[in-house]
């Protein structure tokens, strides 16, 4: 189907004045693309640490949180830029004070490990062969409102899934298929 094709087709039926233009999706979601479907990444290193093994999550980055951030930031920062106070001392010239301006805006920061960006950690130990996933709720970390993720965990090996959901609930799963000591 076309534009050609749907114009031919209103036309025919001459009962409509609508309009329908085509729009590739590619057309709609233009710069936005990039972000929405590139996924979130982690940086993990896992070291021997006696008889476990230390997982420390060294960076986690989501293209699209960081994009929201931006958006969120350009809107507030804009919103807040001018002054509601007139030049006069904070009359308003009908003899009336103007409003008190707002509180200093203050963007939203991502840290350069982006720990805050994670909503929740699992671990499967398990590696099931039919790649059910296990969750170890031993392993499990979640953030609260106040603190972020601990970053670092214990585990009694070196075969593992790693699950991490970000506080916009999407997730990425990593494989660690074990190393040699």
């Amino acid at each position: 189907m076309d534009q050609d094709y749907v114009n031919k087709r209103l036309r025919a039926s001459g009962k409509t004045q609508l309009k329908v233009e085509l729009v590739s999706l590619n057309q709609l979601l233009d710069k936005k693309a990039a972000s929405l479907f590139t996924p979130d990444s982690a940086v993990v290193e896992v070291s021997p640490d006696g008889r476990r093994w230390a997982v420390t999550v060294k960076q986690f980055f989501s293209p699209y949180l960081k994009a929201k951030v931006d958006e969120f930031n350009a809107k507030r920062g804009k919103k807040n830029g001018g002054s509601l106070l007139d030049d006069d001392g904070g009359e308003n010239g009908n003899g009336v004070e103007a409003a008190k301006p707002p509180a200093t805006f203050r963007p939203v920061t991502i840290s350069e490990a982006g720990l805050e960006l994670i909503e929740a950690v699992q671990f499967d130990t398990t590696i099931r062969e039919d790649g059910v996933w296990v969750s170890n709720s031993a392993l499990e970390d979640k953030a609260s409102p106040k603190s972020k993720i601990r970053g670092r965990y214990l585990l009694p090996t070196d075969r593992f899934r790693v699950k991490f959901r970000n506080i916009a609930g999407d997730e990425i799963i990593m494989d660690f298929p074990g190393q040699e000591r």
